[in-house]
C-alpha cells in the first residue's frame, strides 16, 4: 500500500498551515476575521506611537513651546483611548471568530473521516497519529487562536517600535536585531515540544484507551470479576508518564534555550539605554530622546516578551494545522473515485472474482482468491469459525474495503468503478459490533433510513417486517423511550433488546439491494436465532421483485438450513459451496453441522 503523504509533501512551511488556517476561519466567519484583522492591526499601529508623543511632549515642555505640548497631550490621549477601544473589539470579535473555527475544525475532522469509506484507510497508524494530534491539540484552540493572532499584531507593534527607535539613532537597530535570538530560541523549543509530542501520540491513545475502559458501563462487569482495574489503572498511567517524561525533558531543555536568548536581548537593551544616555550628556541627544529610548525600549522588550510568550501557542497552532492539512491531503488521495450508478435492481446478481484482501501488516491474507456468484434474488449464507474471513468478506461486499487483487462485479460493473455513497445506499444489515445509538428508541431504528426517522409508521412497520414488534410494548413510553445512559431518563436494554434494534434498523430500507446480516443474533439462544434468521428468510423471498440479495453470516450451521446457497469459508478460502442438501453428502460443512448439532443435544 502506497504511503498517504511523502516525507517532503508532509512537512510543508509554516505559510502554509497559516494560509490554511486562515481560509477555514474566513470559511467559517469572514467578515469576523476581517473585523478582527481591521480593528487589531488599527490598534497596533496606534499604541506604539505614545513613547514618539511622549518625546514631543517631554521636549516641546523644555522649550515652553505650550501648543506643541497640548496637541501632544490630545495625540496621547486619542492614542491611548482608541487604541484600546479597537483592542477590546478586535479581541471581541476574534473570541467569536475562534470559537467558530474550533466547531468548523471539529465538522471538517468529521466529514473527512467520513470521505474515508474504506474502513482500513480510516484504521491506518499514520492517519490516527495525525488525528490525535489534532484533536490533543484542539482542547486548547481557542486560547491559541488569540495568542497567535496576539502575537501577529505584536509584530506589526515592533515594527513601529523599531522605526521610532532609529529616528533617534540608527545604532539602535541593533535591538530587533537582538530580538531574533529569543525568537528562534523559541521556535527550536517549541519545535521539540512538538516532537515530544508526536512521539507520545501512541503513549496519549492507549492512556484515552484505559480510561475510557475504566469509566465504560459494558465493561464493567468484566473489570470486577476479573479484578482488572489495577491492571488497567497501571497501562494507564505507564502510558502518561511515558508521555510527560517525554515532554517535560523537552521543555526543560527548551526553557534553558529560550531564556539565554532572552537574556542576550536585555543586555542589548540595557547597552542602548547607556549610548543614548551618554549622547544626551555630550548634547547629542535630547531629554525627550532619552525617555523615548527609556520607554519605546522597555516597550520593545514588552512586546518581544509577548511574541514570546505566544510563541509556544502560534507554533503549536502551526503543527496543528500541518496535521491538519496532512489529513486533508491524506483524505484526497485516498477518498473513492468511482462514478457510476448502481443499478436499480439485480438480475444477474454478483460476482466475487478471485477476490483477496489482506490488513495492513498481516502476513496472511483475510479473504484469499475467493471466487463466488450470489444469484440475484437468492439467500446467501457464508459460515465458518471464528477467524475465517466471514466477515472481510462481507465487508468487501459493502465497499468498505477494497479487494488487494481481484473483482467484486455488480451486474457486470467493477464495484470499485460505482459511486460508493450511491452503492452504500443500496445497502442495508446488521452487524454483531452494531453501534448502540443511545437515542429515542424511534430515532436509534429510524437511522437506518434516516428520512424516515421522524415517522412512527415507519419505524413500527420496519419493526414488524424485522419480527421484533413486540420490543415496543417490552419499552416503558414504546419508540419514544431514551435509550441509553446519555439521557437522565434513559433506560439501559439488555443485549437481546438491542439486537432488536438493530434486526429492526436493517429493515428501515425497504427496498435494498444487498441486505446483509453479519451474526446479529450472537446474544440469542439458537432457538430464537434459527427463528429469526428463517423469519428473514422468508421475508426476502417475498421482497425480492428487485432481486434483493440477503447475506446472512453466522458460525451456527444450524440456522442456515433454509438459505439459496451456503458458502463455507475456511482460514480465508471458499472450501464448499451449494446447498445445505448438496453439502451434507460430506465434506468439511457435513462434519461442522453435525458436531455442532451433537453439541446442542
Amino acid at each position: 500500500m502506497p504511503d498517504a503523504v511523502s516525507p517532503t509533501r508532509e512537512h510543508r512551511p509554516a505559510l502554509t498551515g497559516i494560509r490554511l488556517l486562515f481560509a477555514t476561519a474566513a470559511a467559517s466567519d469572514r467578515r469576523g476575521v476581517y473585523a478582527t484583522l481591521a480593528l487589531g492591526f488599527v490598534a497596533s499601529l496606534l499604541m506604539p506611537l505614545f513613547p514618539l508623543l511622549f518625546k514631543v511632549l517631554i521636549d516641546a515642555a523644555t522649550d515652553g513651546n505650550l501648543r506643541v505640548v497640548t496637541a501632544a497631550a490630545i495625540g496621547m490621549a486619542v492614542i491611548a483611548t482608541g487604541g484600546r477601544a479597537a483592542w477590546s473589539y478586535a479581541h471581541m470579535y476574534g473570541w467569536n471568530v475562534w470559537e467558530r473555527l474550533t466547531i468548523t475544525i471539529d465538522e471538517q475532522l468529521v466529514a473527512l473521516t467520513g470521505r474515508l469509506g474504506l474502513v482500513d484507510r480510516a484504521e491506518r497508524p499514520d492517519f490516527l497519529e495525525h488525528l490525535t494530534l489534532v484533536r490533543t491539540n484542539r482542547e486548547h484552540f481557542q486560547e491559541s487562536m488569540m495568542s497567535l493572532v496576539g502575537a501577529a499584531f505584536l509584530v506589526v507593534q515592533v515594527v513601529v517600535t523599531v522605526v521610532i527607535l532609529l529616528s533617534v539613532a540608527p545604532v539602535l537597530l541593533i535591538l530587533p536585531v537582538l530580538s531574533i535570538a529569543p525568537i528562534l530560541a523559541s521556535r527550536w523549543a517549541e519545535s521539540r515540544a512538538q516532537r515530544a509530542l508526536r512521539e507520545s501520540a501512541e503513549d496519549i491513545r492507549t492512556a484515552d484507551n484505559a480510561a475510557l475502559l475504566a469509566i465504560d458501563a459494558a465493561a464493567a462487569g468484566d473489570l470486577r470479576v476479573l479484578r482488572l482495574r489495577d491492571l488497567v489503572v497501571s497501562r494507564h498511567d505507564a502510558a502518561w508518564e511515558r508521555s510527560v517524561a517525554r515532554q517535560w525533558r523537552a521543555e526543560s531543555i527548551g526553557a534553558v534555550v529560550s531564556t539565554a536568548g532572552l537574556m542576550l536581548f536585555t543586555v542589548g537593551f540595557g547597552g542602548a539605554v547607556l549610548f543614548v544616555t551618554i549622547e544626551a550628556l555630550n548634547g547629542g541627544a535630547s531629554i525627550g530622546s532619552v525617555i523615548l529610548v527609556l520607554t519605546a525600549g522597555q516597550q520593545l522588550h514588552n512586546q518581544i516578551g509577548g511574541v514570546l510568550s505566544s510563541a509556544g501557542d502560534l507554533f503549536r497552532i502551526v503543527e496543528t494545522m500541518r496535521h491538519f492539512g496532512w489529513l486533508g491531503r491524506y483524505v484526497d488521495e485516498h477518498e473513492e473515485r468511482g462514478s457510476l450508478a448502481p443499478a436499480q435492481s439485480l438480475a444477474d446478481g454478483i460476482v466475487l472474482d478471485h477476490v483477496s484482501f489482506g490488513y495492513e501488516g498481516s502476513d496472511q491474507d483475510a479473504v484469499d482468491d475467493v471466487s463466488l456468484r450470489l444469484p440475484a434474488g437468492a439467500v446467501v449464507a457464508v459460515v465458518g469459525e471464528n477467524g475465517a474471513g466471514k466477515s472481510t468478506l462481507v465487508k468487501l461486499l459493502c465497499g468498505l474495503h477494497r479487494p488487494t487483487s481481484g473483482r467484486i462485479l455488480i451486474e457486470g460493473t467493477d464495484l470499485a468503478e460505482l459511486h460508493a455513497p450511491s452503492w452504500r445506499r443500496s445497502l442495508s444489515g446488521a452487524f454483531q459490533d452494531f453501534v448502540r445509538f443511545e437515542f429515542l428508541a424511534r430515532e436509534s431504528i429510524g437511522v437506518g433510513r434516516v428520512v424516515s426517522v421522524e415517522d412512527r409508521s415507519w419505524v413500527q412497520s420496519a419493526m414488524i417486517r424485522a419480527d421484533v414488534a413486540d420490543l415496543e410494548e417490552e419499552l416503558p413510553e414504546g419508540i419514544e423511550t431514551p435509550l441509553g445512559r446519555t439521557y437522565l431518563r434513559g433506560i439501559d436494554l439488555s443485549g437481546g433488546q438491542w439486537q432488536k434494534v438493530a434486526l429492526a434498523r436493517a429493515m428501515m430500507r425497504d427496498a435494498p439491494l444487498v441486505l446483509v446480516l453479519d451474526e446479529p443474533t450472537y446474544a440469542l439462544d439458537v432457538e430464537s436465532e434459527r427463528r429469526v434468521f428463517e423469519w428473514f428468510t422468508r421475508v426476502a423471498r417475498s421482497h425480492s421483485v428487485i432481486g434483493t440479495i440477503t447475506v446472512i453470516v453466522s458460525h451456527r450451521f444450524s440456522t442456515v438450513r433454509t438459505a439459496d446457497l451456503v458458502a463455507v469459508m475456511h482460514e480465508g478460502r471458499l472450501v464448499e459451496c451449494g446447498t445445505h442438501d448438496e453439502l451434507m453428502t460430506g465434506g468439511r460443512y457435513a462434519d461442522m453441522y453435525r458436531t455442532q448439532a451433537e453439541g446442542y443435544r
